[in-house]
């Protein structure tokens, strides 16, 4: 089997939390005292046209694969992506359990994956 279905289905997670991401971004920003209105715009459309162009590889990787596999492989690309994005953007706390959680969240897609 091709690598190509994977990969548009990781692509489109990876997007998708970009999309997450820049949307938090802009509602930080929009509640500047110094913010912009045609910027925070600019930035929500931004993260708008992310979260809708995630879609068509996300669809692509579905028909192509095992909604077992490509549902799980999504979901937990995202979260894993949304995860790092509030480390290392917004500086958020993440906890011993928590990341415990998370590895056990891959784990078990993984089995899903290789089942």
């Amino acid at each position: 089997m091709s690598p190509l279905p994977a990969l548009s289905i990781i692509f489109a997670a990876f997007a998708n939390a970009a999309g997450s991401t820049i949307l938090k971004y802009s509602s930080s920003y929009r509640a500047l005292p110094s913010s912009r209105p045609a910027i925070y715009w600019l930035i929500f459309i931004g993260a708008m046209a992310l979260f809708g162009g995630s879609f068509p590889f996300y669809a692509y990787g579905l028909s192509k694969m095992k909604l077992s596999i490509a549902q799980p492989v999504f979901s937990v690309g995202t979260y894993v992506a949304v995860a790092l994005a509030a480390l290392l953007v917004f500086h958020e706390q993440y906890s011993l359990l928590k990341v415990v959680g998370l590895v056990v969240i891959i784990g078990g897609v993984l089995m899903v994956a290789n089942g």
